[in-house]
């Protein structure tokens, strides 16, 4: 659960990444509590097991997030800046070591376990030039370059290139069938740097970008905008099948009150993948404008509901 907790807030406060130029009103010298609703107990107000604590300093900037499970530590995540405030660093660290033991008394196993803080799980490093995001670098655990992304710009301070570069990792021991746990003996060991470019061009509201890799184009999606927030964002694979479609609903203060993203289960080279999604987010806030709670659908039926709590420092 901590996992996909995790991802799901990961995708809530990167939404502006995805290329909508949407951003949560963050606050100043607080901490948020984030959690997941007991979606089981009936109870609407009574909180699951896994909750994560934010800690944002005076300029309103994320330093530091906290992830637990069952009342256990499960990672923590540290944010750096330089004096502009830009994010220069991210880290995600520490992990819960799981052992058992013999109990004396009864002979019987008992599992344990005890918190690491010292493992780097990922490491990313942000490089910036004339106040624009121009580089950024992800580690692994083992200090190595994994993947790096190159950013160009055109005069109005607009994606107009990203180049990403994946490097190989010798720690890999075996690769899985796509959307599988069966593991997949053909595929071949990545032994060279592998290059992915996504190109934008902008018209208007519109925004197209092209993805494509060493063997050529693999996708294009088109990006509307609307008061200069996305409103709908469609992708097709190369040989032009429609692949998702993402829709933003805002309210009359242009905060984002509804996400959704459909998904046909249409790969890149138009196989057949078991994929197929409806998923829609709704938001919904305080007088103040901060984000309180988020209810996750699939199709209609209510998933999960996780909360927001704004916590004086």
């Amino acid at each position: 659960m901590i996992k996909y907790s995790f991802i799901f807030q990961l995708l809530i406060y990167s939404l502006s990444s995805l290329g909508q130029n949407y951003e949560f009103k963050e606050p100043k010298n607080f901490k948020i509590e984030f959690g997941l609703l007991d979606s089981y107990s009936g109870d609407p107000k009574k909180l699951g097991d896994t909750i994560s604590i934010s800690y944002f300093d005076n300029a309103g900037n994320r330093i530091k997030t906290i992830h637990k499970s069952e009342g256990r530590m499960e990672s923590i995540s540290s944010f750096k800046y330089d004096d502009s405030g830009h994010k220069i660093e991210y880290k995600d660290y520490g992990r819960q070591i799981y052992y058992t033991i013999t109990d004396p008394k009864t002979g019987k196993y008992i599992e344990k376990c005890k918190w690491d803080s010292t493992e780097v799980v990922m490491l990313t490093k942000y490089q910036y030039q004339n106040g624009l995001l121009k580089r950024s670098d992800d580690y692994s655990s083992d200090k190595k370059l994994t993947y790096s992304i190159l950013y160009d710009y055109d005069l109005q301070k607009r994606v107009l290139k990203e180049i990403s570069m994946s490097y190989p990792e010798d720690n890999i021991l075996a690769y899985f069938k796509p959307n599988s746990t069966d593991i997949d003996s053909d595929h071949q060991k990545q032994t060279k740097i592998e290059t992915y470019t996504k190109l934008y061009s902008y018209t208007k509201n519109l925004r197209i970008c092209t993805y494509s890799d060493s063997s050529g184009i693999k996708s294009r999606d088109t990006t509307i905008f609307r008061n200069g927030l996305i409103a709908k964002s469609i992708t097709y694979n190369s040989k032009g099948k429609f692949l998702k479609q993402e829709l933003y609903k805002y309210n009359t203060d242009n905060q984002l009150i509804e996400y959704s993203v459909n998904n046909t289960g249409i790969g890149f080279n138009g196989e057949e993948l078991d994929m197929i999604t409806a998923n829609r987010f709704k938001y919904e806030y305080d007088n103040d404008g901060f984000l309180i709670c988020v209810y996750c659908y699939d199709k209609e039926e209510l998933l999960q509901k996780y909360y927001y709590k704004r916590i004086k420092k």
